[in-house]
């Protein structure tokens, strides 16, 4: 995935273009309390929508951007 995909929301069926894209750091077992094991997650932010960034679970490839 990457900036200039078109993906859609699963939640919502909405198409939208991938415009920002991070690397989180999170803990395997999703408690900050016994952060041993840690794994990476891409997180996409979407365009109209600031505040909100999605996992690959939430949305899905509608169009890949093309390359010219």
């Amino acid at each position: 995935m990457q900036v200039g995909d078109i993906v859609k929301v699963l939640r919502t069926d909405e198409k939208k273009i991938v415009v920002d894209l991070r690397t989180e750091i999170v803990p395997i077992s999703g408690d900050w309390s016994r952060s041993d094991e840690m794994r990476m997650r891409l997180m996409c932010q979407l365009a109209g929508e600031s505040d909100r960034w999605y996992s690959k679970q939430e949305i899905e490839m509608f169009s890949p951007r093309v390359q010219r």
